[in-house]
């Protein structure tokens, strides 16, 4: 698998899991995989049964600070 511009070996699959949804709009039909590269990096990777490519599952990790998203301009 290729991440951040060089190709790293999967070493593990610790979960897969599949979600179709939304037929009615625009179809969602993906297969999800939590791997675990080289090195000890885990990902989420998906395959998009509609569209034909593997993506990326963006992640956003949580804040440190304790402040809610947005910030004290959230509190008021």
């Amino acid at each position: 698998m290729a991440w951040q511009g060089r190709f790293r070996r999967v070493t593990a699959i610790h979960d897969r899991w599949r979600i179709d949804d939304e037929w009615w709009r625009e179809e969602i039909s993906r297969v999800y995989f939590e791997v675990e590269l080289e090195g000890g990096r885990r990902l989420t990777v998906f395959h998009d049964l509609v569209a034909g490519g593997w993506f990326l599952q963006p992640y956003r990790p949580p804040t440190t600070t304790g402040e809610p998203p947005g910030g004290a301009a959230r509190r008021r």
